[in-house]
């Protein structure tokens, strides 16, 4: 059952919610504002909806508390109950070393939700388990009123002598009143999910009250008489179902665009360092992260019912984008170098190369395809320059490549801004911050970017199921996303029938070559190849392993068309604890051992093997355009239970033979490579 609820939290002033990041000049401590829509005019003051939620779960906590010390049968029943419900409501912690999930994932195993760590809700486990209650990012102030501008200052007194201490001066943000009502709106979107839900939702409805009638204050300074909680109004509201689109007649429901409209800054967390406690967003919403959304929304259960179409839909990554000008553009590629100040992509050389500005701009006799040798350019005066790889890069280069790029090409990702939040563990004692418990979220502000994702069903051979089912996506997102990653924040979709992007249709070889680029991470190393390489007597050492277990992998999903003649790649360690008791120790693997991930804008150059028809390598790459690179041979027979690397998910995406890459590859006039 769903149910929304309208909070309305009148607050008597003054009041404050510090804000972080940088602040004033000369001020220490400043309200949470919206989000300002004028250059220079600060928004108006809001809560922060995280505050309103940890307050609510403290003060339930403590009434858990004291009914436990109540010491009575009945008591001892409320107790059980109510910590059930603030377990379900707000989440609970994982457990550090939990036993495995459910045994051994594999293909005989009892089907299950589809799941991600990023929004995941599971009974228990290392990762915990999902909140069923959503709170707005904002609770924001409903009377117009003009609000003071200015501050409030404090100081720290010393015992002995009575005077204030030196340097213990704090300037605070002061913009509400002393003693007038101020009025906070926002909204909480449940979901009650026990087996009796409407026990539970009025359950909640005695409960909520309960709490904010406890409350006292919120905010920061409540000791000294700031944010003094008056009174309260909870109200019930209809959840708005939309009527779903109407699909265009004759519309071709293989593949379907997505544009995600998020209406606050999201978090999609990367592996925690031990040394630091600022956890950093990744900027992409993972095709995993989509899924698992849809699986729980209002539709999760009608999509769960036809799962092979489910657990078959590719779902790619959703990709920053401006909104006036929506395209998914891919990564630059790894190939891509600068010679002094000229910008080309090497891909199609295996091995590096000079590029020479010719002094009489005229070819040299001995140049092949742009191509000399070192020994021939005594012949043919010049300048050589040496190439820069990204790797290398200054920010003033990277500067100057993405506005070389964009201009050529307009082909470039916008970089989304980043905001803190601040979090920490609230004493039960004492009801301050806990010490040592503080951590910072540094999240992606969506501002006026919207993510673009494709979604493909031509896994679906049955044209009436797929149009069905197409059907029943579209009326999933008519609703919108909600809940997505840390911060829980929803998503207005639009439709682009046809999908963002059409696969690429240029499949003819460049100079006997296909660049494959990644476009998202992907599994293409076989780990357990890789371990064993030294005993199966292949003499190589660093690069030289990894490229030969990518000739062997292009050569088996190919069938031997395709042979790897070099590459450019980057490869990094994924796993952690989480990823480790989630997928690894439930498939038989107790210990830890993180994964390959190669990179996304690595480039891989392919070259046909003879005695196979072009008809026949095209249908490869056909499929691998649209369908994304298969998993290494070692997760050959793995599902998302047991693997969340796999193409269904958004990972190994791939761009074949991208115009722009193409014409970066030419030396161009008055240019020569001069192989090394």
């Amino acid at each position: 059952m769903r149910q929304q609820y309208r909070l309305t939290l009148i607050i008597q002033g003054p009041l404050l919610s510090a804000a972080a990041g940088g602040l004033v000049h000369g001020v220490d401590a400043m309200m949470v504002r919206e989000p300002s829509t004028l250059l220079g005019v600060p928004g108006a003051p809001a809560l922060p909806g995280s505050l309103v939620r940890g307050n609510l779960r403290h003060t339930l906590s403590y009434f858990a508390r004291a009914l436990a010390d109540a010491g009575t049968s009945e008591s001892a029943r409320a107790r059980d109950q109510l910590s059930s419900h603030i377990d379900r409501w707000f989440g609970r912690e994982g457990n550090p070393e939990p036993t495995p999930w459910d045994g051994p994932a594999s293909a005989s195993s009892p089907p299950r939700p589809h799941s991600d760590l990023a929004t995941a809700r599971q009974p228990a486990g290392p990762v915990g388990s999902r909140a069923s209650l959503g709170f707005d990012h904002l609770w924001r102030l409903t009377q117009a009123t003009n609000l003071p501008a200015s501050t409030r200052t404090r100081i720290r007194i010393e015992a002995d002598t009575g005077l204030a201490a030196p340097g213990m001066l704090q300037v605070v943000e002061d913009c509400f009143a002393v003693d007038t009502p101020y009025h906070f709106e926002g909204l909480v979107r449940c979901r009650f999910t026990s087996g009796d839900p409407d026990r539970e939702r009025a359950d909640f409805e005695r409960w909520l009250p309960k709490a904010l009638n406890y409350m006292s204050a919120i905010g920061a300074l409540k000791g000294i008489g700031h944010g003094r909680l008056s009174d309260h109004r909870l109200t019930r509201e209809a959840v708005a179902t939309p009527s779903p689109p109407i699909r265009p007649p004759h519309i071709d429901c293989r593949r379907l665009g997505i544009t995600l409209h998020l209406d606050r800054a999201f978090f999609l967390g990367r592996s925690k360092t031990a040394d630091s406690n600022q956890l950093e967003s990744v900027t992409e919403i993972t095709g995993a992260t989509i899924k698992a959304v849809l699986a729980e929304g209002p539709l999760g259960k009608r999509l769960k019912q036809q799962r092979d179409c489910f657990d078959g839909l590719l779902v790619t990554h959703a990709v920053a984008s401006l909104r006036h000008q929506p395209m998914r553009h891919p990564p630059w590629p790894l190939s891509l170098c600068r010679f002094d100040d000229q910008l080309r992509d090497v891909g199609l050389h295996r091995a590096p190369c000079l590029l020479m500005r010719l002094a009489n701009q005229e070819p040299h006799p001995a140049a092949d395809r742009g191509v000399i040798g070192i020994a021939d350019v005594d012949s043919s005066p010049g300048w050589l320059s040496t190439p820069s790889f990204a790797l290398d890069w200054k920010e003033k280069d990277q500067q100057a490549v993405a506005a070389e790029l964009q201009r050529r090409f307009s082909w470039g990702r916008p970089s989304p801004r980043r905001t803190l939040t601040l979090h920490t563990a609230i004493t039960d004692e004492r009801n301050i911050a806990a010490e040592g418990q503080l951590f910072s979220l540094l999240c992606v502000e969506p501002d006026t970017l919207c993510w673009l994702a494709d979604i493909d069903l031509s896994h679906i051979e049955c044209d009436t199921q797929r149009t069905h089912f197409y059907e029943l996506l579209c009326e999933a997102f008519a609703s919108g996303l909600d809940d997505i990653g840390k911060t829980r924040a929803h998503a207005d979709v639009s439709l682009v029938h046809g999908g963002h992007n059409a696969p690429a249709t240029c499949f003819r070889s460049h100079q006997g070559l296909h660049l494959i680029t990644l476009f998202s991470e992907a599994r293409l190393i076989d780990e357990q190849a890789l371990a064993g390489m030294i005993p199966d007597g292949i003499d190589a050492a660093g690069s030289d392993r990894i490229t030969a277990l990518y000739r062997r992998y292009f050569a088996r999903i190919s069938n031997g068309t395709l042979r790897l003649s070099h590459c450019y790649t980057r490869e990094r360690l994924a796993g952690g604890l989480a990823y480790h008791l989630r997928f690894r120790a439930p498939a038989g693997e107790p210990n830890y051992a993180p994964t390959w991930l190669t990179q996304a804008g690595s480039v891989f150059a392919l070259a046909p093997v003879d005695g196979h028809s072009p008809p026949e390598v095209e249908r490869h790459l056909r499929l691998w355009s649209r369908r994304g690179l298969p998993v290494a041979a070692d997760r050959e027979t793995d599902d998302w239970r047991s693997d969340p690397y796999r193409p269904e998910n958004g990972y190994g995406e791939i761009r074949i033979n991208h115009p722009p890459q193409r014409l970066l590859t030419e030396a161009g006039p008055g240019f020569r490579y001069v192989a090394c």
